[in-house]
């Protein structure tokens, strides 16, 4: 998500100030910088262990990308007035293709430490927009290569390049609707 700021986007969203989550004063309008903590921490509490689980087979998912976690994202803007999940969406693909070429380049190069990085943003974006498989293999290599169990990390570095391809599949469907 980190690079979500650095390419300038400003997304206004309707959600609570976290000074107000304990008094039940109403929501006011943040900018998407000082939305991201209040969001990723309703996300760590709210998305099953399942993010966190070593990858199930590809063949066993139906689909990319969780119709709970979409759901939510769009009740952020209920009316759809501000198009939040169709900018979330747009921003979320961009920035995985550029993950993708740096996971790439970095997998090349016997570069761990990148693939370390890159899984860790990866991870955290693709679990916002529901793609929690995805995100699930980010987590085993991002675990892998920390703890430099690299047996068997191109397997996994494999399965995480086919799930992100379909989830880029699934994402521009979405947007084409």
């Amino acid at each position: 998500m980190g690079r979500w700021f650095e390419q300038g986007f400003t997304l206004l969203v309707f959600a609570p100030h976290p000074k107000r989550l304990t008094t039940g004063q109403p929501p006011t309008m943040l900018g998407l910088p000082a939305f991201v903590p209040v969001f990723t921490n309703h996300l760590h509490r709210t998305l099953p262990l399942i993010v966190m689980s070593a990858p199930r087979p590809l063949a066993q998912a139906t689909t990319p990308l969780d119709a709970q976690a979409l759901a939510n994202l769009a009740e952020l803007d209920p009316d759809g007035s501000a198009a939040l999940v169709p900018r979330v969406l747009r921003t979320f693909a961009g920035s995985m293709e550029r993950l993708r070429a740096q996971l790439a380049a970095a997998r090349q190069r016997g570069d761990t430490h990148t693939q370390r990085l890159v899984a860790h943003t990866l991870k955290s974006s693709s679990a916002s927009v529901g793609a929690l498989q995805l995100s699930a293999l980010c987590a085993q290599v991002e675990q892998r290569t920390r703890d430099q169990q690299l047996d068997g990390l191109d397997d996994y570095l494999d399965q995480l390049d086919a799930e992100a391809a379909r989830v880029a599949v699934a994402v521009q469907a979405l947007l084409t609707e």
